[in-house]
């Protein structure tokens, strides 16, 4: 380990640093009153967005950890642990609003489906007009239109949006037809397994222009703990008295089970792995083997970091800004990483801070441009005058299509199994 390696321990510092920075401590049998609560669960989601820019700036400096960089080369391993962060989020916030207010379903889908959409929609925008214009590649009038849409993925990182939509339907469909929301919540547990299982299923495969929905691993392996944040919002009260009772036992043994869990995953990622259309004899077992490893992993980090969150309460001024264009930066940093900069002959050093000194501006920028645009989707008055008959009937069509499509891939994938 060279002293250039040395220095890139500071952003990881750095890292850990800003998220610790005026949190607050409890002591002995204090516990923190706001633990796990929205503000925290907001902040953590900030916190994880910088962890995630971090795992893919060392995934290529290292090459996806093959070529060693001193400590931070851990970083190429610990994407998963960071989307766990916003699994857990999205099914802890989503069932705890559902069971708390009577009326949150009636402006779930304006509501939910603007926050996520738009800025996807606008990051995909900003990609394909890189693409043909600053990369020079030219793209027929479908393909822009399918880039934009994000039914195929210029930006890789926009499958989070992709499932989390899928997941927002799911949860909507059945809370809306299901009275009783005990059986809503098991069969949406039910269906985000089934998800899971599909997408495993599937392997890797890339269309012309970019990713292709579901396939690859990284859409489903930290999946699980969406399910772990809907156990953890319906029994929050149990959990957390049983917790507090065995606490110092309890952190003592996730934190065991964590490094445990951690070094097995890393093993059989080498040992077994996804790529199966690479390696020849390779089998969907050996990626469903991988899946319960990384499965496992994500749970036991997951835990680990609400347990640390009962003791210690985050938040200050950068970690709140963070958490307020968290959405935007995971998804525009990418640009900086891959499209705009060519890294090649780059000290890793700057790299590192290069793209971040460029992506939280730029995510700024972004977020701004999009609140207005989410304001005007939410306003119920203007949005009754756009979904007139005419356009709901496109829209219902349209979707029945994607839905008939997805069933088609899905009987194709099981009629291959067999």
């Amino acid at each position: 380990m060279n002293v250039n390696d040395c220095l890139l321990i500071i952003y990881p510092a750095l890292w850990l640093f800003l998220t610790f920075y005026k949190a607050v401590l409890y002591k002995g049998d204090e516990f923190s009153p706001s633990m796990w609560n929205r503000e925290q669960v907001k902040l953590l989601q900030g916190v994880s967005c910088v962890g995630v820019i971090l795992h893919h700036l060392t995934q290529m400096i290292t090459s996806y950890g093959s070529v060693k960089h001193g400590p931070i080369t851990i970083f190429s391993s610990m994407g998963i642990l960071f989307t766990s962060v916003f699994f857990f989020s999205t099914g802890f916030g989503l069932i705890t609003s559902v069971y708390n207010n009577p009326d949150y379903l009636k402006t779930f889908l304006r509501h939910r489906l603007s926050i996520v959409l738009i800025p996807f929609f606008t990051a995909n925008t900003i990609y394909t007009l890189l693409r043909i214009y600053y990369k020079g590649i030219a793209m027929s009038k479908m393909d822009i239109a399918r880039s934009v849409l994000g039914l195929v993925l210029l930006n890789g990182n926009g499958w989070y949006i992709v499932e989390v939509v899928y997941l927002y339907l799911i949860f909507y469909i059945l809370f809306r037809l299901i009275k009783k929301k005990d059986i809503a919540l098991v069969l949406l547990c039910v269906a985000t397994i089934v998800m899971i299982r599909y997408a495993l299923v599937l392997g890797h495969d890339y269309s012309d222009i970019g990713d292709v929905h579901f396939h690859g691993e990284w859409w489903y392996n930290s999946t699980i703990v969406f399910v772990m944040g809907i156990i953890f919002a319906r029994f929050k009260n149990g959990i957390v008295s049983t917790l507090k009772k065995n606490y110092k036992i309890i952190v003592i043994l996730t934190a065991l089970l964590f490094v445990v869990a951690f070094v097995i995953e890393e093993k059989i990622l080498v040992t077994h792995g996804y790529y199966r259309e690479s390696y020849v004899g390779q089998k969907v077992s050996d990626a469903f083997i991988t899946l319960v490893a990384q499965m496992v992993l994500c749970l036991f980090s997951t835990f680990l970091v609400l347990l640390i969150n009962m003791k210690i309460s985050i938040g200050n001024k950068v970690v709140k800004g963070l958490s307020v264009i968290s959405t935007e930066l995971f998804l525009i940093h990418q640009v900086f990483v891959s499209v705009i900069f060519n890294f090649s002959k780059v000290d890793p050093f700057y790299i590192y801070a290069v793209v971040l000194l460029c992506s939280i501006p730029a995510a700024i920028i972004v977020h701004f441009i999009n609140k207005p645009l989410i304001l005007l989707f939410q306003d119920k008055s203007i949005l009754r005058r756009l979904l007139t008959k005419r356009n709901k009937m496109i829209i219902a069509a349209i979707a029945i299509l994607i839905m008939i499509f997805v069933a088609l891939r899905g009987l194709r994938v099981l009629l291959f199994m067999l």
